[in-house]
């Protein structure tokens, strides 16, 4: 995917990956997360919490089925 090895991208596979994405996550600092599962989740709750500006993109066809 072009721009993944950018300065500013970065995976969350680790908690050592989550920690350099919180230790950047100062609020208002302005987030594009890619993915809103279960796991995504989390981490948008984690983010908002931050007090970031958060923009999520998810690729679902349908968010809840009654």
């Amino acid at each position: 995917m072009p721009g993944i090895d950018l300065p500013n991208v970065h995976a969350c596979w680790t908690l050592e990956d989550a920690r350099k994405i919180a230790q950047k996550s100062s609020p208002g600092a302005r987030v594009l997360q890619i993915g809103a599962g279960f796991i995504g989740c989390i981490i948008l709750e984690a983010l908002v919490a931050r007090g970031v500006q958060l923009t999520v993109v998810e690729a679902a066809t349908a968010w809840f089925r009654a």
